[in-house]
C-alpha cells in the first residue's frame, strides 16, 4: 500500500473510532467573537452546498508556535467533522460538528481552546459566499470575496480594520489549498489537499 493510502486509511479509521464513541456527548454552542465585540453564531451544516471526503496537510502559526499535522476532513449537509494525526501518524484529536453540538477531543490544544472558532474557519473557507456574508452582515461586519484567476481571496473587515483573510488556490475547479490568516488573533494556517 502507498504512503498516502496508507495515510488515508489510518485517518478514517481513527475517524470512525472516534466517532461511534462521542455521539453521545453534549456541549453547547459558543458565540465566536470574530472581534473582541462582535461575534457570529455558526451556520448549521444544511447551509454547505458541496460535499467533502479528503485528506489534507495542516500547519499553522498561533502567536508564533508553530505546528504540522494531517487531517481527515468530511464536509456536507449533515456535519463538519475533523480527524487530526501526528505527522508520524499519532492520533492527536477529532473535531465534530452537527449544527447542534462542537465535539472536540485533542491533547494537542490547552483545554480553554473552543473549538467553534476552527468551524468557523472551515466554514469561511468552503461554505457559499453569499451565506456567509449574510452572517457576518448580521453581526455588523463586512465579508467580502474577490477572483483572480485560479485564486479567491475572502476578507473580513470590521469597518476599515482587515480581521481575516482566506486565501484559496484552486486547480481544475477544485480547492488545493487554503491560507488563513487572522491578523487580530495573531495566527495563520495553511491547508493542502492530499492527492490520494
Amino acid at each position: 500500500m502507498c504512503k498516502t493510502g496508507l495515510l488515508f486509511f489510518s485517518l478514517s479509521l481513527s475517524c470512525i473510532v472516534f466517532f461511534s464513541c462521542a455521539s453521545s456527548s453534549r456541549k453547547k454552542l459558543h458565540p465566536v467573537y470574530i472581534t473582541d465585540r462582535k461575534c457570529i453564531e455558526l451556520l448549521p451544516p444544511s447551509a454547505c452546498s458541496i460535499s467533502k471526503d479528503s485528506a489534507q496537510e495542516f500547519s499553522g502559526d498561533f502567536d508564533g508556535k508553530s505546528f504540522s499535522l494531517m487531517a481527515y476532513l468530511k464536509l456536507d449537509k449533515d456535519e463538519i467533522s475533523v480527524c487530526l494525526l501526528s505527522t508520524f501518524g499519532v492520533d492527536i484529536g477529532s473535531l465534530f460538528y452537527d449544527g447542534n453540538k462542537v465535539l472536540f477531543e485533542s491533547a494537542f490544544f490547552p483545554d480553554s481552546f473552543k473549538a467553534e472558532y476552527i468551524v468557523a474557519d472551515f466554514q469561511n473557507a468552503y461554505y457559499d459566499f453569499d451565506v456567509l456574508k449574510e452572517n457576518y452582515s448580521a453581526a455588523g461586519l463586512s465579508f467580502k470575496e474577490t477572483k483572480s484567476g485560479s485564486k479567491i481571496t475572502r476578507t473580513i473587515h470590521d469597518g476599515k480594520t482587515l480581521i481575516e483573510e482566506i486565501d484559496i488556490s484552486m486547480k481544475k475547479k477544485k480547492i488545493e489549498r487554503i491560507k488563513i490568516r487572522n491578523h487580530l488573533r495573531n495566527y495563520t494556517y495553511v491547508i493542502t489537499e492530499v492527492d490520494s
